[in-house]
């Protein structure tokens, strides 16, 4: 400025002017300065705008992921439970059979064991009663070969046969004794009365009423042996 041999008032206001561009530099610059920071804060928010963006999306996608792994394993787990009730079914229905089946293998072998048993009793009491036949068969045999030498009955009774008096065995009629005693038989001897007691019966005996009618003995009341012969299905009476 010296050289420029500028008056006090152009220095003054050379001064003025270099201060105020110095002042515009340094406010221009503080503007800039202003306006990167503003940028770097814009892009430092949209920056934290993006990866909060991001973030959003990758809990989202996450939160898919999950849902969908969840829906997954609940399908899965619905179908192992259909096919383990499936299982289930087709067991107790299996079971289901096999009781069946041991049931009726059972029932068939009681009907066959009862029917085994009714045989059994079937064939014993055929054999007891062939057992018997067969004993009364003998017995019977026995009898007949005891009866042949069995002494006849003694004829009791009689009958006239073609003009003849002969005999024959009547089952009505009293047997022939089969003993007879040896020894005689004789009345028992009974004191006599007391003379008293004579004189009371006499006396008695005396103011009895006598009957005008003799005591006479119903004939028809005295029952005739019988004498009938039976003689090839007729009856002959004498």
């Amino acid at each position: 400025m010296e050289n420029l041999n500028l008056t006090p008032w152009e220095a003054w206001l050379l001064h003025k002017e270099r201060e105020g561009r110095v002042e515009l530099q340094r406010k221009i610059s503080e503007q800039l300065k202003q306006e990167e920071e503003l940028l770097k804060e814009q892009q430092h928010k949209e920056k934290k705008k993006l990866l909060a963006e991001e973030q959003r999306k990758e809990w989202v996608r996450k939160k898919k992921e999950q849902e969908r792994k969840e829906k997954e394993e609940r399908l899965l787990k619905e179908q192992r439970d259909k096919e383990a009730e499936e299982r289930g079914r087709i067991s107790a229905q299996e079971k289901g059979k096999e009781k069946y089946q041991a049931w009726l293998r059972k029932k068939k072998m009681e009907e066959q064991e009862r029917k085994r048993k009714e045989k059994e009793q079937e064939e014993k009491s055929l054999t007891e009663e062939r057992e018997k036949k067969d004993k009364a068969s003998q017995v019977f045999k026995e009898w007949l070969e005891q009866a042949k030498n069995k002494p006849r009955p003694v004829l009791n009774s009689y009958g006239y046969v073609n003009g003849k008096l002969t005999g024959y065995y009547d089952a009505s009629s009293y047997p022939a004794p089969a003993f007879y005693n040896p020894i005689p038989w004789k009345p028992i001897p009974v004191p006599p009365p007391p003379k008293e007691a004579t004189k009371n019966v006499s006396a008695k005996k005396k103011k009895r009423p006598v009957s005008s009618q003799s005591y006479r003995p119903n004939v028809r009341s005295i029952n005739k042996p019988k004498d009938n012969l039976h003689v090839a299905g007729r009856i002959l009476k004498r």
